[in-house]
């Protein structure tokens, strides 16, 4: 999947126009002028990409992904002052941005754990290289996908995944090793997945 990020300002307020796939998605995120607004608009376009991509595999939807990338990112830009001091600022906005999901499809009347029972038939296909291992990761428990997604669509460390997800570094390697194994089962011991570096274009 390919992500172009630029910043526009269409006569009012700065903001963010992302291409993720084939649909253009403009996000309202605010840009303030100065150091600390050039520091924020250049996270962004480091990070908004892979954290809206990862949060669009955990929560099964691009779109609420997207959504929940703006709002994190827009939560981060309120607390730039210490968001930017933290070691892996994108782990926190992707935490964040899982939290707002989670509460957003909860308030919706969704059973997070049952994902496959109510996915749109196009939310990982228009988005995923991969469909088969996208529909697996949806059916994992949200406490194991939040895991494999940081682990192997992020590409965090344990210690970064642990940090980012505030659970311990064992708490990680057990959840990835179940969420793995619940993989393998579903998908197939010779399946090849393909992760963080082969999107969908």
């Amino acid at each position: 999947m390919s992500a172009t990020l630029t910043f526009v300002n269409p006569g009012g307020l700065p903001t963010v126009a992302l291409t993720l796939g084939k649909a253009p998605v403009t996000s309202q995120i605010p840009i303030v002028s100065g150091k600390a607004g050039a520091a924020f608009e250049q996270f962004c376009h480091e990070s908004y990409g892979n954290v809206a991509h990862a949060l669009g595999w955990a929560l099964g939807s691009r779109d609420l992904g997207t959504e929940a990338a703006d709002e994190a990112f827009a939560r981060a830009f309120e607390r730039w002052s210490k968001v930017s001091k933290m070691k892996n600022p994108a782990g926190w906005v992707y935490r964040v941005g899982l939290n707002w999901g989670r509460r957003k499809q909860w308030r919706r009347g969704r059973e997070i754990e049952l994902l496959s029972a109510r996915r749109s038939p196009t939310s990982y296909e228009d988005s995923f290289a991969d469909p088969d291992l996208a529909a697996a990761v949806g059916d994992l428990p949200m406490k194991l996908r939040a895991v494999v997604v940081a682990r192997m669509v992020l590409d965090y460390s344990e210690a970064e995944t642990a940090a980012a997800l505030e659970i311990s570094p064992g708490t990680v390697k057990s959840r990835l090793h179940r969420g793995l194994a619940s993989l393998r089962q579903t998908l197939g011991d010779g399946y090849s997945p393909r992760y963080a570096g082969d999107r969908a274009s």
